[in-house]
């Protein structure tokens, strides 16, 4: 799963992208969002966030959120990498980490987010922690919870997001991947997550 944002950080040790970079700026959309083509979730459509334009307006403000809305809950947005929100993390295991980055739909709906903590955790206390960091639907019920290690999958159900105009997930569904440190990658210590619309990846 960490394919999906291998152009934001070349200090980041990743695995190949399925993309196809991102550099190019998606399109701007145009009147409200309701009479725009649905996005989808699929990860090999996705693009960086731009720095400009993207659909706005809306309820969710994390995961399926128009970027204008994920914006103005999670920014600032870094105008030099457009796909980093939040502060960077410094002095910490993810340090030179923005706390944030996100993949959009070429209409500015964001369909994945990484996020980097600024200290590992357990996966017991991240889980504890998830709906705090703002990017699940307020809406949102745990379905199922594995561990194809070294990693640990939650499957979530989200109403808010099955009834958007915006994105194709008539289920609702998305899944938050919960990863171990580089340096130790177990679940004691956790010091990233993935939100993706896209479910079928894997560890």
């Amino acid at each position: 799963m960490r394919r999906i944002f291998c152009a934001c950080f070349v200090a980041l040790v990743t695995v190949g992208c399925g993309t196809s970079g991102g550099s190019a700026a998606p399109a701007t959309p145009t009147g409200s969002i309701a009479s725009t083509a649905a996005a989808t979730p699929n990860d090999l459509n996705s693009v960086n966030c731009p720095g400009t334009g993207g659909a706005d307006g809306g309820t969710l403000t994390g995961l399926g959120a128009t970027l204008g809305e994920f914006r103005k809950a999670h920014g600032p947005q870094d105008s030099a990498a457009s796909a980093e929100f939040g502060a960077t993390i410094r002095g910490a295991g993810n340090d030179g980490l923005h706390e944030f980055s996100a993949r959009c739909s070429t209409l500015g709906i964001v369909v994945s987010v990484n996020q980097y903590l600024a200290k590992v955790a357990s996966a017991s206390a991240v889980k504890k922690a998830l709906n705090g960091y703002g990017i699940l639907p307020a809406d949102a019920k745990l379905v199922s919870d594995t561990t194809p290690m070294p990693c640990e999958i939650l499957m979530f159900k989200s109403a808010s997001l099955a009834a958007s105009a915006n994105i194709q997930d008539p289920d609702g569904t998305f899944l938050v991947e919960l990863q171990g440190s580089v340096e130790i990658p177990d679940l004691k210590h956790v010091d990233s997550l993935i939100y993706d619309l896209d479910t079928t990846g894997g560890c």
